[in-house]
């Protein structure tokens, strides 16, 4: 689900909020978890990998500060590294 909210009333500056949000219905968090590489959390013997951390919701916040000369932006995302490229995988298959 995507959302964007523009406001013009600092002329000739506007301000753009998007906003997006992924529930990967299809994520099956042991399939991945065999898998997993960079999503692991800390593990007390180095011999051993930590638990997967991975999950299945993802969501992304940006905002854009400019004119058609300049533009700032900022953006946060507490995204699950699984989520939108198991979406992926799967709309592929």
């Amino acid at each position: 689900m995507t959302g964007r909210l523009d406001y013009d009333g600092y002329e000739p500056v506007r301000l753009s909020l998007t906003g997006e949000f992924v529930k990967n219905v299809a994520f099956d968090k042991s399939s991945v978890a065999q898998f997993a590489v960079n999503n692991r959390g800390p593990s007390g013997d180095p011999q051993k990998q930590g638990l997967f951390e991975g999950g299945d919701t993802a969501w992304m916040v940006n905002l854009v500060v400019g004119t058609r000369r300049w533009r700032s932006s900022a953006t946060g995302r507490p995204t699950s590294a699984t989520a939108t490229s198991r979406a992926t995988r799967w709309s592929t298959a």
